[in-house]
């Protein structure tokens, strides 16, 4: 499962060993898990933040700029963090593009707007994490999330399917209001010790 999604962004960043990621996660949480493998996986560079470096921004700030950072993860809570200081990219002295993926939360297009005019590349990430951290992704321009005040999720990443489903599982129309399936290698075997999740979620599932 992981291995699928890491091979999903080592392409889709163009992720090599000339890369460093800023890891912000407690590897408590689920998406920590891109931070630690992805850079292990190529060769890159992880660069580990204290616990109370997440929680400020100019910490963070001063980690992207001391370490050249070129991606990092975080959910939009960390980004507001980082937003409130004067960091900005500069285009000048940087050989790469610094590539900034945000999820755990809704994004909405103000805090985006901020992210864009520091001059990052930004993704909106999604994912439950019975489906193994990510399931889809956008890349986020200024056209994108023009008169809309929260950006969308996008589509499926590699080896992976989104449904949009009504109360009996039958597909809704395009526009349409229902509710969100995932399928594909990312989904989870099930819920440890756990069998009425399991028969809930996963047995009904598979009528897909």
């Amino acid at each position: 499962n992981l291995n699928n999604l890491l091979d999903h962004y080592q392409r889709k960043l163009a992720f090599t060993s000339e890369n460093s990621m800023l890891a912000l996660t407690a590897i408590a949480f689920d998406i920590a898990g891109l931070e630690l493998w992805m850079p292990l996986m190529t060769g890159a560079k992880i660069v580990m933040a204290n616990d109370s470096d997440t929680r400020d921004g100019e910490a963070i700030a001063a980690l992207m700029d001391t370490y050249q950072i070129t991606t990092i993860q975080a959910t939009p809570a960390t980004w507001q963090l980082i937003m409130m200081t004067q960091w900005r990219l500069s285009p000048d002295n940087r050989k790469q593009n610094v590539i900034g993926l945000c999820g755990g939360e809704a994004l909405n297009a103000s805090l985006a707007n901020q992210i864009l005019e520091r001059n990052l590349t930004l993704y909106n990430v999604y994912g439950p994490t019975e489906t193994t951290i990510w399931s889809s992704d956008t890349l986020v321009t200024s056209e994108l999330i023009k008169n809309t005040p929260t950006v969308t999720i996008g589509k499926a990443i590699q080896n992976t399917q989104l449904y949009i489903l009504d109360n009996k599982q039958r597909m809704r129309p395009a526009g349409c209001i229902g509710e969100l399936y995932i399928g594909g290698d990312g989904v989870g075997q099930g819920y440890l010790n756990r069998d009425e999740l399991n028969t809930k979620y996963y047995l009904d599932s598979a009528l897909l």
